[in-house]
Protein backbone atom coordinates (compact mmCIF):
# COMPACT_ATOMS: atom_id res chain seq x y z
CA UNK A 1 0.00 0.00 0.00
CA UNK A 2 2.70 2.39 1.01
CA UNK A 3 4.43 1.82 -2.31
CA UNK A 4 0.90 1.74 -4.42
CA UNK A 5 0.40 5.52 -2.67
CA UNK A 6 4.08 6.79 -3.81
CA UNK A 7 3.75 6.16 -6.93
CA UNK A 8 0.38 7.05 -7.52
CA UNK A 9 1.86 10.56 -6.01
CA UNK A 10 4.36 10.55 -8.49
CA UNK A 11 2.74 9.13 -11.72
CA UNK A 12 -0.52 9.24 -10.82
CA UNK A 13 -2.99 6.42 -9.67
CA UNK A 14 -3.01 3.34 -11.83
CA UNK A 15 -5.95 1.88 -10.29
CA UNK A 16 -5.84 -1.08 -7.51
CA UNK A 17 -6.70 -5.06 -7.78
CA UNK A 18 -10.64 -4.37 -7.86
CA UNK A 19 -10.04 -1.81 -11.05
CA UNK A 20 -7.54 -4.75 -12.56
CA UNK A 21 -10.01 -7.33 -12.17
CA UNK A 22 -12.68 -5.26 -13.96
CA UNK A 23 -10.18 -4.59 -16.28
CA UNK A 24 -9.41 -8.22 -16.81
CA UNK A 25 -13.46 -9.23 -16.71
CA UNK A 26 -14.12 -6.57 -19.66
CA UNK A 27 -11.66 -8.11 -21.68
CA UNK A 28 -12.17 -11.70 -20.83
CA UNK A 29 -12.87 -13.56 -24.24
CA UNK A 30 -14.26 -17.44 -23.19
CA UNK A 31 -14.34 -18.58 -26.19
CA UNK A 32 -10.02 -18.34 -26.64
CA UNK A 33 -10.01 -19.63 -23.11
CA UNK A 34 -11.84 -22.37 -23.56
CA UNK A 35 -10.04 -23.02 -26.72
CA UNK A 36 -6.35 -22.79 -24.87
CA UNK A 37 -7.55 -24.70 -21.93
CA UNK A 38 -8.47 -27.90 -24.37
CA UNK A 39 -4.95 -27.42 -26.14
CA UNK A 40 -3.20 -27.84 -22.49
CA UNK A 41 -5.55 -31.10 -21.28
CA UNK A 42 -4.98 -32.31 -24.68
CA UNK A 43 -0.99 -31.63 -24.30
CA UNK A 44 -1.11 -33.42 -20.98
CA UNK A 45 -2.85 -36.11 -22.30
CA UNK A 46 -0.22 -36.69 -24.88
CA UNK A 47 2.23 -36.46 -22.60
CA UNK A 48 0.79 -38.86 -19.87
CA UNK A 49 0.34 -41.32 -22.95
CA UNK A 50 3.41 -41.00 -24.11
CA UNK A 51 6.24 -43.83 -24.07
CA UNK A 52 9.33 -41.87 -25.73
CA UNK A 53 9.98 -38.40 -26.44
CA UNK A 54 11.45 -35.00 -24.90
CA UNK A 55 11.05 -34.94 -20.57
CA UNK A 56 12.68 -31.82 -19.47
CA UNK A 57 15.29 -31.49 -21.94
CA UNK A 58 16.09 -35.14 -21.44
CA UNK A 59 15.26 -37.56 -24.42
CA UNK A 60 13.73 -40.67 -22.94
CA UNK A 61 12.53 -43.65 -23.93
CA UNK A 62 10.26 -44.93 -21.53
CA UNK A 63 8.28 -41.83 -19.57
CA UNK A 64 6.23 -43.67 -17.16
CA UNK A 65 8.65 -43.92 -14.31
CA UNK A 66 10.31 -40.58 -14.81
CA UNK A 67 7.58 -38.07 -15.02
CA UNK A 68 6.73 -39.40 -11.79
CA UNK A 69 10.68 -38.58 -10.42
CA UNK A 70 11.24 -36.11 -7.45
CA UNK A 71 14.15 -33.88 -8.53
CA UNK A 72 16.07 -32.37 -6.17
CA UNK A 73 18.77 -30.09 -6.07
CA UNK A 74 22.81 -29.90 -5.44
CA UNK A 75 22.12 -28.39 -1.78
CA UNK A 76 19.70 -30.77 -0.39
CA UNK A 77 21.44 -33.61 -1.98
CA UNK A 78 25.16 -32.65 0.22
CA UNK A 79 22.73 -32.44 2.86
CA UNK A 80 21.22 -36.40 2.62
CA UNK A 81 25.08 -37.15 2.33
CA UNK A 82 25.71 -36.16 5.45
CA UNK A 83 23.31 -38.49 7.28
CA UNK A 84 23.61 -41.55 8.85
CA UNK A 85 21.69 -43.45 6.10
CA UNK A 86 24.39 -42.31 3.62
CA UNK A 87 26.96 -43.92 5.42
CA UNK A 88 24.62 -47.45 6.08
CA UNK A 89 24.36 -47.18 2.37
CA UNK A 90 28.22 -47.29 1.91
CA UNK A 91 28.29 -50.76 4.06
CA UNK A 92 25.90 -52.77 2.06
CA UNK A 93 27.39 -54.46 -1.03
CA UNK A 94 27.79 -53.19 -4.84
CA UNK A 95 25.32 -54.53 -6.80
CA UNK A 96 23.04 -52.50 -8.07
CA UNK A 97 22.50 -50.36 -11.12
CA UNK A 98 21.09 -46.98 -11.41
CA UNK A 99 20.30 -44.16 -14.05
CA UNK A 100 21.01 -40.55 -12.84
CA UNK A 101 19.08 -37.82 -14.78
CA UNK A 102 21.26 -34.78 -14.94
CA UNK A 103 19.84 -31.75 -15.29
CA UNK A 104 22.80 -29.25 -15.47
CA UNK A 105 24.00 -30.93 -18.22
CA UNK A 106 20.62 -32.53 -20.09
CA UNK A 107 22.49 -35.78 -19.84
CA UNK A 108 21.43 -39.81 -18.51
CA UNK A 109 24.30 -41.55 -16.85
CA UNK A 110 24.66 -44.74 -15.95
CA UNK A 111 25.84 -45.96 -12.73
CA UNK A 112 26.67 -49.83 -12.12
CA UNK A 113 27.59 -51.53 -9.12
CA UNK A 114 26.80 -49.15 -7.00
CA UNK A 115 25.73 -49.51 -3.03
CA UNK A 116 22.34 -47.34 -3.34
CA UNK A 117 20.96 -43.98 -4.69
CA UNK A 118 23.03 -41.84 -2.89
CA UNK A 119 26.42 -43.23 -3.54
CA UNK A 120 25.69 -43.38 -7.18
CA UNK A 121 24.58 -39.73 -7.29
CA UNK A 122 27.97 -38.74 -5.14
CA UNK A 123 30.27 -40.52 -7.66
CA UNK A 124 28.65 -38.67 -10.35
CA UNK A 125 29.55 -35.44 -8.45
CA UNK A 126 32.76 -36.38 -7.66
CA UNK A 127 33.15 -37.27 -11.68
CA UNK A 128 31.77 -33.57 -12.55
CA UNK A 129 33.86 -32.09 -9.63
CA UNK A 130 36.12 -28.55 -10.71
CA UNK A 131 38.17 -26.49 -9.19
CA UNK A 132 37.09 -23.50 -11.17
CA UNK A 133 33.79 -23.28 -8.86
CA UNK A 134 31.44 -20.16 -9.23
CA UNK A 135 31.18 -18.61 -5.76
CA UNK A 136 28.21 -20.48 -5.14
CA UNK A 137 29.00 -23.91 -5.75
CA UNK A 138 28.11 -26.76 -3.51
CA UNK A 139 31.68 -27.89 -1.41
CA UNK A 140 31.72 -32.07 -1.66
CA UNK A 141 35.25 -32.64 -1.00
CA UNK A 142 34.39 -34.23 1.58
CA UNK A 143 32.29 -37.15 0.24
CA UNK A 144 35.75 -37.23 -2.76
CA UNK A 145 37.01 -40.89 -2.99
CA UNK A 146 40.57 -39.94 -2.01
CA UNK A 147 41.77 -38.80 -5.59
CA UNK A 148 39.59 -36.36 -6.15
CA UNK A 149 39.75 -33.27 -3.82
CA UNK A 150 37.54 -31.09 -6.05
CA UNK A 151 34.12 -28.78 -4.95
CA UNK A 152 31.87 -29.88 -7.53
CA UNK A 153 30.69 -27.42 -10.07
CA UNK A 154 27.33 -27.32 -9.02
CA UNK A 155 24.97 -24.62 -7.92
CA UNK A 156 22.40 -24.59 -5.22
CA UNK A 157 19.79 -25.00 -8.03
CA UNK A 158 21.25 -27.75 -9.96
CA UNK A 159 19.33 -30.44 -9.45
CA UNK A 160 19.89 -34.62 -10.43
CA UNK A 161 18.40 -37.98 -9.31
CA UNK A 162 18.90 -41.47 -9.57
CA UNK A 163 16.55 -44.11 -11.06
CA UNK A 164 17.23 -47.63 -10.00
CA UNK A 165 16.99 -50.20 -12.66
CA UNK A 166 14.05 -53.05 -12.43
CA UNK A 167 15.07 -56.61 -11.57
CA UNK A 168 14.51 -57.09 -15.49
CA UNK A 169 16.38 -54.56 -16.25
CA UNK A 170 19.30 -55.63 -13.91
CA UNK A 171 19.30 -58.85 -15.29
CA UNK A 172 19.30 -57.96 -18.94
CA UNK A 173 22.49 -55.71 -18.24
CA UNK A 174 24.38 -57.96 -16.28
CA UNK A 175 23.95 -60.64 -19.05
CA UNK A 176 25.08 -58.40 -21.29
CA UNK A 177 28.28 -57.20 -19.49
CA UNK A 178 28.93 -60.71 -18.92
CA UNK A 179 28.60 -61.42 -22.82
CA UNK A 180 31.13 -58.27 -23.62
CA UNK A 181 33.67 -59.25 -20.59
CA UNK A 182 33.80 -63.25 -21.92
CA UNK A 183 34.24 -61.78 -25.79
CA UNK A 184 36.96 -59.30 -25.09
CA UNK A 185 38.80 -62.55 -22.89
CA UNK A 186 38.50 -64.64 -25.59
CA UNK A 187 39.31 -62.28 -28.89
CA UNK A 188 41.80 -59.76 -27.56
CA UNK A 189 44.95 -61.34 -28.28
CA UNK A 190 43.44 -61.94 -31.76
CA UNK A 191 42.74 -58.37 -32.99
CA UNK A 192 45.48 -55.75 -33.23
CA UNK A 193 42.89 -52.78 -32.15
CA UNK A 194 41.79 -54.62 -29.33
CA UNK A 195 42.92 -52.98 -26.44
CA UNK A 196 43.94 -55.01 -23.11
CA UNK A 197 42.52 -53.72 -19.35
CA UNK A 198 44.86 -51.41 -17.31
CA UNK A 199 46.54 -48.05 -17.09
CA UNK A 200 42.67 -46.01 -17.65
CA UNK A 201 40.99 -49.17 -19.08
CA UNK A 202 39.24 -51.65 -15.84
CA UNK A 203 38.13 -54.75 -17.86
CA UNK A 204 34.74 -53.95 -18.30
CA UNK A 205 35.50 -50.99 -19.52
CA UNK A 206 38.37 -52.62 -22.11
CA UNK A 207 35.46 -54.88 -23.18
CA UNK A 208 32.98 -52.58 -24.26
CA UNK A 209 35.29 -50.80 -26.03
CA UNK A 210 36.99 -54.18 -27.55
CA UNK A 211 33.23 -54.56 -28.58
CA UNK A 212 32.36 -51.63 -30.41
CA UNK A 213 35.60 -51.38 -31.78
CA UNK A 214 35.44 -55.04 -33.78
CA UNK A 215 31.70 -53.96 -35.30
CA UNK A 216 33.39 -50.59 -36.25
CA UNK A 217 36.68 -52.39 -38.02
CA UNK A 218 34.70 -55.39 -39.20
CA UNK A 219 31.35 -53.66 -40.04
CA UNK A 220 29.33 -56.14 -38.21
CA UNK A 221 28.79 -57.72 -34.96
CA UNK A 222 30.27 -61.10 -33.52
CA UNK A 223 28.74 -64.06 -34.50
CA UNK A 224 26.14 -65.79 -31.48
CA UNK A 225 26.00 -62.25 -29.87
CA UNK A 226 22.82 -62.50 -27.81
CA UNK A 227 19.88 -59.81 -29.04
CA UNK A 228 20.07 -56.85 -26.82
CA UNK A 229 23.64 -56.68 -26.07
CA UNK A 230 24.57 -53.91 -28.44
CA UNK A 231 21.38 -51.65 -27.12
CA UNK A 232 22.16 -52.33 -23.64
CA UNK A 233 25.75 -51.08 -24.42
CA UNK A 234 24.50 -48.11 -26.68
CA UNK A 235 22.75 -46.93 -24.04
CA UNK A 236 24.42 -47.08 -21.17
CA UNK A 237 28.30 -46.37 -22.91
CA UNK A 238 27.18 -44.08 -25.30
CA UNK A 239 30.50 -41.89 -25.34
CA UNK A 240 32.62 -45.25 -26.04
CA UNK A 241 31.04 -45.43 -29.76
CA UNK A 242 32.94 -41.78 -29.79
CA UNK A 243 36.77 -42.88 -28.59
CA UNK A 244 36.22 -45.74 -30.44
CA UNK A 245 35.25 -43.26 -33.63
CA UNK A 246 38.57 -40.90 -32.67
CA UNK A 247 40.83 -43.75 -32.82
CA UNK A 248 39.83 -44.76 -35.92
CA UNK A 249 40.46 -41.44 -37.49
CA UNK A 250 43.90 -41.33 -35.62
CA UNK A 251 44.43 -44.72 -37.51
CA UNK A 252 44.19 -43.52 -40.81
CA UNK A 253 46.37 -40.33 -39.37
CA UNK A 254 48.73 -43.40 -39.02
CA UNK A 255 48.27 -45.28 -42.53
CA UNK A 256 49.47 -41.62 -44.22
CA UNK A 257 52.43 -41.63 -41.77
CA UNK A 258 53.04 -45.05 -42.82
CA UNK A 259 52.70 -44.59 -46.21
CA UNK A 260 54.99 -41.60 -46.20
CA UNK A 261 57.68 -43.13 -44.51
CA UNK A 262 57.87 -46.16 -46.67
CA UNK A 263 57.91 -44.14 -50.34
CA UNK A 264 61.18 -41.95 -48.33
CA UNK A 265 61.95 -45.95 -47.40
CA UNK A 266 61.94 -46.86 -50.77
CA UNK A 267 63.85 -44.27 -52.31
CA UNK A 268 67.03 -44.93 -49.75
CA UNK A 269 66.56 -48.98 -50.57
CA UNK A 270 67.05 -47.99 -54.45
CA UNK A 271 70.10 -45.41 -53.57
CA UNK A 272 72.15 -47.28 -50.69
CA UNK A 273 73.59 -50.03 -50.49
CA UNK A 274 74.11 -49.95 -46.65
CA UNK A 275 71.65 -49.13 -44.45
CA UNK A 276 69.37 -50.47 -42.33
CA UNK A 277 65.94 -49.42 -40.70
CA UNK A 278 63.70 -49.35 -37.88
CA UNK A 279 60.39 -50.74 -38.75
CA UNK A 280 58.97 -50.28 -35.74
CA UNK A 281 57.71 -53.43 -34.91
CA UNK A 282 57.62 -53.52 -31.06
CA UNK A 283 54.85 -52.54 -28.83
CA UNK A 284 52.14 -53.62 -31.47
CA UNK A 285 49.90 -56.66 -31.16
CA UNK A 286 50.60 -58.68 -34.47
CA UNK A 287 48.56 -57.82 -37.51
CA UNK A 288 49.34 -54.02 -36.35
CA UNK A 289 49.66 -51.04 -38.79
CA UNK A 290 53.34 -51.17 -38.74
CA UNK A 291 53.31 -54.99 -39.67
CA UNK A 292 50.84 -53.95 -42.45
CA UNK A 293 52.72 -51.25 -44.26
CA UNK A 294 55.89 -53.23 -43.86
CA UNK A 295 54.51 -55.63 -45.93
CA UNK A 296 52.96 -53.60 -48.48
CA UNK A 297 56.69 -52.17 -48.98
CA UNK A 298 58.09 -55.78 -49.13
CA UNK A 299 55.62 -56.71 -51.45
CA UNK A 300 57.06 -54.21 -54.17
CA UNK A 301 60.99 -55.68 -53.64
CA UNK A 302 62.23 -58.93 -55.69
CA UNK A 303 65.77 -59.07 -54.86
CA UNK A 304 67.87 -61.84 -55.61
CA UNK A 305 66.34 -65.05 -53.42
CA UNK A 306 64.81 -62.43 -51.35
CA UNK A 307 60.72 -61.49 -51.64
CA UNK A 308 58.02 -61.33 -49.42
CA UNK A 309 57.35 -64.65 -49.42
CA UNK A 310 60.25 -64.90 -47.32
CA UNK A 311 59.62 -62.15 -45.23
CA UNK A 312 55.81 -62.42 -44.50
CA UNK A 313 57.08 -66.24 -43.08
CA UNK A 314 59.31 -64.62 -40.72
CA UNK A 315 56.88 -62.39 -39.89
CA UNK A 316 54.49 -65.25 -38.92
CA UNK A 317 56.87 -67.31 -37.05
CA UNK A 318 57.88 -64.35 -34.70
CA UNK A 319 54.31 -63.18 -33.71
CA UNK A 320 53.80 -66.85 -32.66
CA UNK A 321 56.94 -66.78 -30.89
CA UNK A 322 57.66 -63.52 -29.31
CA UNK A 323 54.26 -61.86 -28.14
CA UNK A 324 54.62 -60.67 -23.98
CA UNK A 325 52.49 -61.37 -21.27
CA UNK A 326 53.05 -59.93 -17.90
CA UNK A 327 50.19 -60.28 -15.92
CA UNK A 328 46.62 -59.50 -15.81
CA UNK A 329 45.74 -55.96 -16.04
CA UNK A 330 48.84 -55.39 -17.91
CA UNK A 331 48.04 -52.80 -21.14
CA UNK A 332 50.89 -54.24 -22.75
CA UNK A 333 50.09 -57.90 -22.68
CA UNK A 334 50.27 -59.59 -25.60
CA UNK A 335 51.90 -57.18 -27.36
CA UNK A 336 55.24 -57.86 -30.19
CA UNK A 337 58.58 -58.90 -27.67
CA UNK A 338 60.69 -58.67 -30.98
CA UNK A 339 61.44 -55.63 -34.25
CA UNK A 340 62.75 -55.84 -37.14
CA UNK A 341 65.43 -53.80 -38.74
CA UNK A 342 65.11 -53.78 -42.69
CA UNK A 343 67.95 -53.02 -45.47
CA UNK A 344 70.83 -53.74 -47.75
CA UNK A 345 74.24 -54.91 -46.83
CA UNK A 346 74.72 -54.55 -51.11
CA UNK A 347 72.13 -57.71 -50.81
CA UNK A 348 68.83 -57.74 -49.08
CA UNK A 349 69.96 -57.75 -44.60
CA UNK A 350 67.16 -58.70 -42.16
CA UNK A 351 68.00 -57.88 -38.59
CA UNK A 352 65.59 -59.64 -35.76
CA UNK A 353 66.08 -58.25 -32.01
CA UNK A 354 64.13 -60.11 -29.55
CA UNK A 355 64.07 -61.29 -25.69
CA UNK A 356 64.39 -64.61 -25.83
CA UNK A 357 64.34 -67.63 -22.58
CA UNK A 358 67.63 -68.86 -23.05
CA UNK A 359 70.30 -69.95 -25.42
CA UNK A 360 68.72 -73.10 -26.40
CA UNK A 361 65.72 -71.10 -27.34
CA UNK A 362 67.93 -68.44 -30.10
CA UNK A 363 69.49 -71.82 -31.55
CA UNK A 364 66.13 -73.44 -32.13
CA UNK A 365 64.78 -69.81 -33.72
CA UNK A 366 68.16 -69.71 -35.70
CA UNK A 367 67.16 -73.54 -37.20
CA UNK A 368 63.54 -72.65 -38.06
CA UNK A 369 64.26 -69.56 -39.46
CA UNK A 370 66.86 -70.69 -42.02
CA UNK A 371 64.37 -73.42 -42.93
CA UNK A 372 61.28 -71.11 -43.63
CA UNK A 373 63.49 -68.05 -44.66
CA UNK A 374 65.83 -69.63 -46.52
CA UNK A 375 68.73 -66.47 -46.31
CA UNK A 376 72.37 -66.92 -47.69
CA UNK A 377 73.49 -65.92 -44.05
CA UNK A 378 72.46 -66.47 -40.60
CA UNK A 379 73.55 -65.78 -37.37
CA UNK A 380 73.78 -64.17 -33.94
CA UNK A 381 75.08 -60.37 -34.07
CA UNK A 382 74.97 -59.59 -30.54
CA UNK A 383 73.31 -61.16 -26.97
CA UNK A 384 73.40 -60.19 -23.87
CA UNK A 385 71.61 -61.21 -20.36
CA UNK A 386 67.89 -59.17 -19.19
CA UNK A 387 67.39 -58.15 -15.72
CA UNK A 388 65.14 -61.00 -15.49
CA UNK A 389 67.84 -63.30 -16.67
CA UNK A 390 66.46 -64.21 -19.64
CA UNK A 391 68.65 -62.95 -23.13
CA UNK A 392 68.32 -60.40 -25.89
CA UNK A 393 69.48 -61.41 -29.02
CA UNK A 394 70.17 -59.18 -32.17
CA UNK A 395 70.09 -62.08 -35.05
CA UNK A 396 70.96 -61.27 -38.95
CA UNK A 397 69.91 -62.68 -42.01
CA UNK A 398 71.25 -61.49 -45.43
CA UNK A 399 70.37 -63.05 -48.80
CA UNK A 400 72.89 -63.34 -51.57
Amino acid sequence: MQFNKQNARRYGRRGGLAAQAKKARENFDGNARGARLSQELKAFEDFENAESGIFDGFEMADFKEVKRMEFYNIKQCAADLAQADYIEELSKPAIKHFRIFDKRDSVIIYALNVRGAMQALADRLRVRGDDRCAPNSVDLRMYSDGYHSKTAHYTDADELTAEELTDVETDELNAALDWVETFSREMSKEFWYMVEWGNGYDERTAAVYNLLSYIQHENKTPDGMPEGVKNWIFTVYPYMAKVVATDIEREQDRRAQLKAFYAAYATIFENSLRFNIDMGFYNEKPGGLAEKAALDFVSTIKYNRFSVREFEAIVNYLNAHFWAYYRPGNPNNYQKNYTLFFGRESSVVLYIEAKFENDVEIKKTIADLKRIARPDEIGIESEMPTWDGKRRARLRLWWD
